[in-house]
């Protein structure tokens, strides 16, 4: 363990960054010297910043990742038409993407990609819609921009963020601002129908 953690200082990994990954991934610095060595300079050539906190958890993805299991997902990717340099951006961006297993990752690609008529560079503005509950967070809030969108009360662009703000800001911001407008929007929002309206929303 202590020869990865010199490893580490030695390519200006911050202390605090070695601190938190063996408080939260000590299973990583478990790796052979020269294996982790290797990772360290896969991620530095994938665009990782080793002065940044994300380079751990980038370090962590790959050391925790077979080659074959990266092939595997980055396929699923490149089935929506992602080229593999797109995929590796959006790693540097959000590693944990690479943490969920092949159908979690094309479940939401498929949504937001074939259902609201997203693009690849809508996805890699905001990687962490690829995390959110479609049940609780995803399908209710898309209900409601959806129908503030047919009503030219609000820009598509604005989806992406909406997705990702908390819930007493989405409240705030898109239910209780348009409630005069729309009394039917919080029901709207609490329906437990599932569904989206068959027209799709893109960003």
């Amino acid at each position: 363990m202590m020869p990865n953690v010199e490893t580490l200082r030695s390519h200006g990994v911050p202390e605090s960054s070695i601190l938190r990954i063996l408080t939260l991934r000590p299973q990583a610095l478990s790796f052979n010297a020269d294996e982790f060595k290797g990772v360290l300079n896969r991620a530095k050539e994938m665009g990782f910043d080793e002065k940044s906190l994300i380079f751990i958890h980038g370090v962590y993805s790959l050391c925790a990742m077979k080659k074959g299991k990266w092939e595997s997902k980055v396929s699923v990717f490149r089935s929506f038409g992602w080229g593999e340099e797109e995929v590796i951006a959006l790693f540097v961006k959000q590693p944990t993407i690479m943490h969920h297993t092949e159908a979690r990752i094309k479940k939401p690609l498929d949504f937001f990609m074939n259902e609201l008529g997203w693009k690849r560079e809508d996805i890699s503005k905001y990687p962490t819609v690829l995390f959110l509950s479609f049940e609780k967070r995803v399908v209710p809030r898309c209900r409601v921009l959806q129908l503030l969108i047919e009503k030219d009360l609000l820009s598509k662009k604005r989806m992406g963020r909406a997705l990702i703000i908390s819930e007493d800001q989405f409240i705030k911001v898109f239910l209780s601002s348009y409630e005069k407008k729309i009394p039917e929007l919080l029901e709207v929002y609490q329906s437990n129908n599932v569904g989206l309206p068959q027209s799709a929303v893109s960003v």
